[in-house]
C-alpha cells in the first residue's frame, strides 16, 4: 500500500513516468519508512522530483533541483576551457596521451 500512496503522491507532484519498480521499492522500503520511523530528516531524488523528509515526519515532493553535470555542461563561459578544444594535460610523450587508459605506461624517472 505505501508504493501505491507514495507512487500516486509523485504522479501528482509531476513525477516523469513511469516509475521503475525497483527504484520505487528502494526509495519507499529502503530508505524512506526507515527515515521515518526513526525520526531522521532524509532528501532523495526520483523522476524528477526532490522527496524530503523532516525529523517531524512530514513528508514534501517538490521538483528536483538541476543536477550539476546538466549545469556544467550548459556552462558559465567564464569556466575553464568552456568552448576551446580539449587539451592533453600531463607529461610529454612522444606517442601522445593514452587512450581510454590502454596506452603504454610512462617510463619512471
Amino acid at each position: 500500500m505505501a508504493l501505491r500512496v507514495l507512487d500516486r503522491a509523485m504522479e501528482r507532484a509531476g513525477a516523469m513516468r513511469p516509475q521503475r519498480l525497483e527504484r520505487l521499492e528502494r526509495l519507499a522500503f529502503q530508505m524512506l519508512l526507515p527515515a521515518l520511523r526513526a525520526g531522521r530528516p532524509l532528501r532523495r531524488t526520483l523522476g524528477g522530483l526532490l522527496i524530503a523528509a523532516d525529523a517531524a515526519g512530514t513528508l514534501t515532493l517538490s521538483p528536483a533541483p538541476e543536477r550539476r553535470a546538466a549545469v556544467l555542461a550548459a556552462g558559465a563561459p567564464e569556466l575553464l576551457g568552456k568552448g576551446e578544444p580539449s587539451a592533453y594535460i600531463g607529461p610529454e610523450r612522444a606517442d601522445g596521451p593514452a587512450v581510454s587508459g590502454r596506452g603504454r605506461a610512462l617510463p619512471r624517472d
